[in-house]
């Protein structure tokens, strides 16, 4: 299994969305990204444009989400 993890943070979406095309050109998964934002509007906007996934309960946890 891989381990390995990226964690990366960006001052605008613009930024966010071109590290997601940077990402899948280097070959990395959509099914294996995730983004987050302080909003969460913002964040579904970004998961929604860039098709990339969201964090639900079977990534967290059940005692994480509750």
């Amino acid at each position: 299994m891989n381990t390995n993890c990226k964690v990366q943070e960006y001052d605008n979406t613009v930024q966010a969305y071109q590290a997601v095309n940077n990402l899948q050109n280097a070959g990395y998964g959509k099914d294996h990204m995730y983004l987050f934002a302080h909003d969460k509007s913002v964040s579904k906007d970004l998961t929604d444009r860039t098709n990339t996934e969201n964090m639900g309960v079977a990534e967290k946890g059940v005692m994480d989400t509750v």
